[in-house]
């Protein structure tokens, strides 16, 4: 066999088709990048429990005469349609599967060790898949006492009013719907937020958070817990986070309505905060393992 040199190399390239060289570049031209995925973020207002399991955690809220139970997205700065949600049970489809326990928040709310739930009790259920976190803002100042003897306390003096599920790998964010009938999701998003109330949507007595509070242990045989909130105060604005869009955590009711902020010492007349506040119930949330 004859050695192949270097210049005969060279000749046969020169001999082959010219659609041969640009190959790899007609195959760069044909590549079609894959869709970025979006991210869910499940917001929670009003009165809730978020009850721990195996493989996911269902959101549960008794039947309370004020309040207002329903489902809507925030997209692209701008709220969807509303979906008023019946009684019934509802869960969240479209959003990654199999994802691990997310890590456990802190200040919160959590009653440990609870094994026996009502289902029976609750007026509306939501099944969700583990995100990949959990989150928790606007908190308030409140208290938890249990009954003599009961060993499921909650201790602390500030809780939060609004939890968030986060799913961080969404790869069609058209698919996303409240299973059997809320479907709010939107193809080629990047974001999707939504937003689950079961809260008043109207000024309510100052009694009422307790109210209701009492309503939702009714799900809970093992628990004896009452809440220990002040009556909110209407000549001030509920307590805005920082650390989270200030639109989307204000209540049903604080959408409609105005508070004055205390005037600075001097001021001719109050200043009117056209954004926030009202005096509305600040409902608590629990989280619930077992």
């Amino acid at each position: 066999m004859n050695p192949i040199s270097r210049r005969s190399l060279l000749k046969g390239f020169a001999t082959l088709p010219l659609i041969s060289a640009l190959e790899p570049l007609s195959t760069a031209w044909n590549f079609v990048p894959a869709p970025a995925s979006a991210v869910l973020k499940v917001w929670f207002h009003g009165l809730f429990a978020l009850v721990f399991d195996q493989d996911g955690i269902t959101a549960l809220t008794p039947y309370v005469k004020d309040h207002v139970y329903r489902a809507q997205p925030f997209i692209n700065n701008a709220w969807g349609n509303a979906y008023e949600l019946a009684q019934k049970d509802y869960k969240l489809v479209g959003v990654p599967l199999g994802l691990p326990r997310p890590a456990k928040t802190t200040n919160d709310a959590v009653v440990q060790g609870i094994t026996q739930v009502d289902h029976g009790k609750s007026y509306l259920s939501v099944r969700f898949p583990f995100p990949d976190k959990v989150s928790h803002g606007r908190s308030i100042k409140s208290s938890f006492s249990t009954c003599p003897g009961n060993p499921h306390n909650i201790p602390g003096t500030r809780f939060p009013l609004i939890h968030q599920f986060t799913y961080q790998k969404v790869s069609d964010s058209a698919a996303l719907q409240l299973d059997p009938d809320v479907p709010f999701g939107t193809a080629g998003l990047k974001q999707v937020d939504l937003h689950i109330y079961a809260e008043p949507d109207d000024v309510v007595s100052t009694q009422h958070a307790n109210d209701a509070f009492a309503e939702l242990m009714k799900i809970f045989p093992e628990l004896c817990l009452s809440l220990n909130q002040p009556g909110v105060d209407p000549n001030q604005c509920p307590p805005i986070d920082p650390y989270i869009n200030k639109e989307q955590q204000l209540g049903l009711a604080e959408r409609d309505h105005k508070c004055k902020d205390i005037p600075k010492r001097g001021a001719k007349k109050p200043i009117v905060h056209h954004f926030f506040g009202v005096e509305a119930a600040d409902c608590s949330q629990i989280i619930v393992n077992p």
